[in-house]
């Protein structure tokens, strides 16, 4: 695909619903990850792994197409982070200043909570259940160190706390592109042209 049909596609009705899936995925999947990582502080209500696959499946093919989408007005992909002010202007020209700035804020408060948890909460080792001999453990580069249930659940809650806080770095990111690709695009667009030249 050249760079023109990139663009044809990008500015395409059937991009635009795309983006409308991103939009409502995300923000949904968003939603589900900041609850979770609300319940990982209460032990006994921990989540099993099961239920983040859901979110884990979405979450990069999300950011994935807000990135490609956006890249056609920012020039972010093509262009150094100077243009960061510029990506700013034409942001809040599409989404409204509050949304723009409390979804950035979730992103730096995920990254913050990610940061956190990679260096304080982690478990020592991957949490495991052998179901031949009922015992749970922690998989510590190969040994397997016998612990208690309660021992078991607090890693588990460690361990999906660091996934869902690296989901709630990337999931606004997407719903944010998702956001301000349907607005640029509108038929009528109610913002001027502020795309950046890829050529």
């Amino acid at each position: 695909m050249t760079d023109s049909d990139s663009v044809r596609f990008i500015d395409s009705s059937a991009a635009r619903r795309i983006s409308l899936i991103v939009w409502v995925g995300g923000s949904v999947a968003l939603l589900a990850a900041s609850v979770l990582y609300i319940l990982t502080l209460v032990r006994s209500m921990a989540p099993p792994h099961d239920v983040f696959v859901p979110i884990m499946v979405l979450v990069f093919p999300l950011f994935c197409w807000s990135f490609f989408v956006t890249t056609r007005y920012t020039g972010l992909g093509r262009r150094p982070l100077g243009e960061l002010p510029m990506a700013w202007r034409a942001l809040t020209a599409a989404v409204p200043r509050p949304a723009a700035v409390a979804l950035i804020a979730f992103t730096l408060a995920g990254a913050v909570l990610a940061f956190i948890t990679l260096n304080t909460d982690l478990p020592a080792g991957q949490p495991q259940y052998d179901s031949v001999h009922n015992t749970y453990g922690l998989n510590i580069h190969g040994t397997v160190q016998v612990i208690d249930h309660s021992t078991y659940l607090t890693a588990v809650a460690q361990e999906n706390r660091l996934f869902l806080a690296v989901y709630m770095v990337f999931l606004p990111v997407a719903v944010l592109g998702a956001l301000f690709h349907r607005l640029r695009t509108r038929p009528t667009p109610a913002i001027g042209d502020t795309a950046v030249d890829t050529a």
